[in-house]
């Protein structure tokens, strides 16, 4: 029996597993065109999740990156959602997946501080912000969904 099996057969039985569940909103979107992308890891979607139950660590927050074209997900622990640790768990998911083009984010007040403006300047970064009432235009919004239903199956 392959491994992906085993996992599906497990879930299957898994109690907390199957309360988490799937959202049940099945309402659709706008249509958008969405940009070609040449070049992975060229585009990522930054955003924070939380606050989170606190880690050992003391963190509560995730950041979270997506990159659109292999969709990527990746998430770092900060203890808050400032700018010095936006920027600080920038660094690290660009450690692992190379400094992109251009990030787009929300329009949160530590995105667009003066800090993470320069940063960006400072590395060539073009940065887009996301509609204020339109969520859904920035795909790391979609990864929350699935941290935080990971999250209530673990608690």
């Amino acid at each position: 029996m392959s491994c992906i099996v085993c996992n599906f057969e497990y879930a299957k039985t898994c109690d907390p597993c199957q309360r988490a569940g799937k959202a049940n909103d099945e309402t659709k979107g706008p249509l958008t065109l969405v940009p070609i992308i040449s070049e992975i890891f060229s585009k990522i979607n930054f955003d924070a999740c939380g606050p989170l139950p606190t880690t050992p660590n003391g963190n509560r927050y995730l950041i979270t990156a997506t990159c659109l074209d292999p969709k990527y997900p990746d998430a770092v622990h900060v203890p808050n959602i400032g700018s010095t640790s936006r920027i600080e768990a920038m660094i690290h998911i660009f450690s692992r997946m190379d400094f992109p083009r251009e990030i787009q984010t929300d329009q949160g007040t530590s995105f667009m501080s003066n800090l993470v403006i320069e940063f960006a300047e400072k590395f060539g970064i073009k940065v887009n912000r996301s509609l204020i009432y339109y969520p859904q235009r920035n795909p790391a919004k979609r990864f929350h969904l699935t941290v935080k239903r990971l999250k209530n199956s673990m608690y």
